[in-house]
């Protein structure tokens, strides 16, 4: 499309976004009147009420909040005078109840006032009162609110315990299911905000599917619109806006202005980077509407940003400057300390490729600045590549390299960080080697010890002399015997890492992964991927520890056997069950003893047959052991064995060999006795149908 064309419609574009602006202001100056009357009428009789009143201060606690509810219409600033009135009668007469009320008004109009260092002050007063007085839905509430307070100022992590925190109080209150769902979003949000995709779609699933689960379809666009929001980071676009545009028809459905708001700044987004500006720039145009009509200025101003940069891009450099000024003054104005940093940077940008450096020296210097307060990492690198490239432009070498540098040392951090999870099996495997250095070194030093030991067992004597060497000997001898059985140790939990990461049963699993994408099936296959996740980094995490949670193991076989559910088309089922007695939170044994099992009882006894293959996993408490039972209905043993022998031939598993010789490592190291048991079963005519596996495992209480 030609830039004319392009230009025409941008035009027209803004005439109708300013033609709806202006009728949404006119409806508005009609109304306020008439609003503002009518508060005042309500806003007297309660004065009247309050002052001719004869009754004790508590008992008038009710019209108090009354009052500054209405004053948050015409007047905040009375509203917060009222509301600390309320409080401190509250307080007086130790109505801690009624204490929440007043601290409730004093957050929300501080956030009103852009004063959100008072937001955190009064919520976490908020918080210690709701605990003291058992009001669990209460301390979850004022955590959101200080979660909010804390994502403007910048403070995202402090921002996340908060909200994971009110997540489970509110799982205390079961019909709070759509506030614990609101919560995961905005968790979902600020993981996608940091960085971390694969934690944000979990929490963004957790929400979706809660809601699902309770028939809040009126709820879901926020789920979709932050759903799409990865697949665009994943550069997935088609997805992305897909998602986006059922959010929108959802929204609009509900007259929910805020989500729409959100998916049309999410179309907008996804157009740009898709390099469809037209359509990205209505999109945009859109949202900003609804942004004024919802008075929302931290979400225009983020808007207004993207606006520019899509103008910036398409050549309307005027447009992009005005749009990057009014963002910035608006974050300015409502001490939005995120959007300073960025749209700071972003007009400095402006100012540099136009050669107006003096003003972009200004504006990157004060990016540079709020960044560093805030701990904004991508904001901070990008200013410190704008100014080493002004410098670069106005010939000063030195600093250009010294700024430069500034930015290759971050950039090469947060490539670290994004690259850690890719590189934790060679971080695992390179400790395992590292361990077995370390064991050759031991014997290095024993060798030069026993030689220094040799030299001077001539200048002993006799009876003395004797005894010594028989002494140090000993201690050779069962120093040998540790490093044998650590090397031992380290051998095995490598052969069994291997094991466990059997390459089959990854390609398969991910071949049916890919099949759900393809198939469409976007959230099926964004489930499962999480478990495969899961399952990886668990079976990665349990190499390297002793003991894990009896809840943890139970957590890993269950994703493991819908993984596999999953590759073999779902052709077995299976049940896990735990006795009620039992507290698999708290009880601690060694990790992946059971895995074994499991797999054998799927690869030999399922898979020959057709349909109808069942696996169970029951646990019980047998004193100071648990008692887990691995039971199937396959082809047996014996019939297994058969098979394997005309389809594999001489082939011999490994799997079984190594889970038994770690189990005799371990009953040598714990002096505590796991026990296996497999027993084969038949039917009423002998035939077999099936086998059963008894383990017996010693386990402890967690401190």
């Amino acid at each position: 499309m030609n830039k004319s064309k392009t230009g025409e419609l941008v035009k027209q574009s803004k005439l109708i976004f300013l033609l709806q602006l202006l009728s949404g202001q006119i409806l508005f100056i009609c109304l306020f009147p008439a609003i503002v009357f009518s508060q005042n009428r309500v806003i007297d009789s309660l004065k009247t009420e309050l002052h001719n009143s004869t009754e004790p201060e508590q008992f008038k606690l009710r019209q108090y909040y009354l009052l500054s509810k209405r004053y948050q219409e015409v007047d905040i600033e009375k509203s917060q005078e009222v509301a600390f009135k309320l409080l401190n009668i509250s307080e007086k007469h130790d109505s801690l109840v009624r204490s929440l009320y007043a601290f409730d008004l004093i957050v929300q109009n501080f956030e009103v006032l852009n004063e959100y260092d008072s937001c955190v002050y009064y919520a976490k007063a908020a918080i210690n009162t709701a605990i003291k007085v058992n009001k669990p839905w209460d301390v979850a509430y004022f955590q959101s609110l200080l979660g909010n307070a804390q994502i403007n100022l910048g403070n995202y992590y402090d921002a996340l315990e908060n909200y994971k925190q009110a997540v489970e109080y509110s799982k205390n209150e079961p019909e709070m299911f759509k506030y614990e769902a609101a919560f995961l979003n905005n968790i979902g949000g600020i993981y996608h905000f940091l960085g971390d995709d694969l934690k944000a779609l979990d929490y963004f699933l957790k929400s979706y599917y809660l809601k699902k689960e309770h028939g809040q379809t009126q709820s879901l666009a926020p789920s979709l619109i932050n759903i799409a929001s990865v697949y665009s980071t994943l550069e997935k676009y088609d997805e992305a806006v897909e998602f986006h545009t059922e959010a929108v028809k959802l929204a609009s459905k509900n007259n929910d202005y805020y989500n729409r708001m959100k998916a049309r700044t999410g179309l907008g987004f996804d157009y740009w980077l898709m390099k469809k500006y037209d359509f990205s720039i209505a999109n945009y145009l859109k949202a900003l509407q609804l942004s004024d009509s919802l008075n929302d200025k931290m979400s225009k101003a983020n808007i207004l940003a993207k606006l520019s940069s899509v103008y910036y891009e398409t050549g309307k450099k005027e447009a992009a400057v005005k749009c990057a000024e009014e963002s910035l003054s608006l974050s300015k104005e409502i001490n939005y300390q995120y959007g300073i940093s960025s749209f700071t940077r972003t007009l400095g940008d402006i100012y540099l490729s136009e050669k107006k450096y003096p003003k972009a020296m200004e504006l990157l210097l004060n990016s540079i600045a709020v960044s560093r307060k805030i701990g904004a990492m991508d904001n901070l690198k990008d200013s410190y590549l704008s100014i080493s490239k002004l410098y670069e432009n106005t010939n000063n070498a030195a600093k250009a390299l010294k700024y430069y540098k500034l930015y290759s040392t971050i950039r090469d951090s947060l490539l670290k960080h994004e690259e850690a999870d890719k590189y934790t099996v060679v971080q695992i495997k390179y400790e395992m080697e590292k361990k077995g250095r370390e064991v050759e070194n031991l014997k290095h030093e024993n060798e030069i010890k026993e030689l220094k030991l040799s030299k001077s067992r001539y200048l002993l004597a006799g009876f003395i002399a004797f005894f010594s060497m028989v002494f140090l000997f000993l201690i050779l001898l069962i120093r040998q015997n540790r490093i044998r059985n650590l090397q031992k140790t380290i051998v095995l939990e490598q052969k069994l890492l291997r094991s466990q990461m059997n390459p089959h049963f990854i390609f398969n699993t991910l071949a049916a992964i890919q099949k759900y994408i393809y198939d469409k099936s976007s959230l099926l296959a964004s489930d499962y991927l999480g478990r495969f996740t899961k399952l990886m980094r668990f079976i990665l995490h349990s190499s390297a520890v002793e003991q894990i949670k009896l809840e943890d193991e139970i957590t890993f076989l269950e994703n493991y056997l819908k993984l596999q559910a999953l590759r073999f088309d779902d052709k077995f089922a299976f049940e896990i069950e735990t006795d009620a007695e039992m507290e698999p939170d708290e009880m601690l044994i060694p990790p992946m003893l059971i895995q074994p099992f499991v797999e054998n009882a799927i690869e030999h006894g399922l898979r020959p047959l057709e349909k109808g293959g069942m696996v169970k996993i029951s646990f019980s408490l047998l004193e100071d052991y648990i008692n887990v039972v691995v039971e199937d209905n396959g082809v047996g043993r014996e019939k297994a064995r058969e098979l394997r022998e005309q389809n594999r031939p001489g082939h011999k598993s490994m799997a079984m060999k190594i889970t038994k010789e770690r189990l005799s490592l371990l009953n040598k190291k714990t002096k505590r006795n796991i026990s296996v048991q497999i027993t084969d079963l038949y039917d009423e005519i002998g035939k077999p149908c099936g086998t059963r596996v008894i383990l017996t495992i010693p386990f402890i209480f967690a401190n």
